[in-house]
């Protein structure tokens, strides 16, 4: 999950609206790896929709094992966007 949260972002056009919510996203890791069928099953705005699918497109993934062997993987991730207090 480490590389899911470096490649998040907080686009600024969310942060200046004071948009924030949790969006989550629903795909598939190939068994080569490759994350696929990306579909955003809880929505909060546009804007963090996208951002949320590009998070996932940029994250890399391994995919599941069975018996020793990769096999293809179903997830469903919630991401949060969220503003902090200093």
């Amino acid at each position: 999950m480490l590389r899911l949260a470096q490649s998040m972002d907080y686009p600024a056009e969310a942060r200046n609206r004071g948009l924030r919510g949790e969006v989550t996203v629903k795909f598939i890791v190939l068994k080569s790896g490759e994350d696929i069928n990306h579909t955003i099953i809880k929505s909060v705005h546009p804007i963090l929709d996208k951002a949320a699918i590009q998070t996932i497109r940029e994250a890399s993934f391994e995919p599941g094992i069975k018996d020793g062997k990769p096999v293809n993987s179903f997830f469903s991730l919630p991401l949060k966007y969220r503003m902090k207090r200093f």
